[in-house]
């Protein structure tokens, strides 16, 4: 698959759903618990599919956008690990 996609409200381990909001600071709630993500890509790139949920985002575009001034395989690096950040905060999407 060469597309990355997200689905807003999907249960976290505990099955409880996700709220995110956008406005203002970004603030991440799994059912009542707070959700902190460090690192201002790791939010860009939450903030990014969020935007565009339901759509496909191809890697490239993800990496061109957050990672550009990388290299290639760095940025595809980048890219994985910020992803199992946001599964390991978040759950699977």
């Amino acid at each position: 698959v060469n597309a990355v996609q997200i689905r807003l409200l999907r249960g976290t381990m505990s099955r409880q759903p996700v709220h995110i909001h956008l406005f203002g600071p970004l603030r991440i709630r799994a059912g009542d618990t707070p959700v902190h993500l460090a690192g201002r890509k790791v939010q860009g790139l939450l903030v990014y599919l969020c935007c565009r949920a339901g759509s496909p985002v191809p890697r490239e575009t993800l990496c061109g956008l957050l990672w550009g001034e990388r290299g290639d395989d760095q940025a595809r690096a980048s890219l994985r690990q910020s992803l199992a950040t946001l599964r390991k905060a978040l759950g699977p999407f």
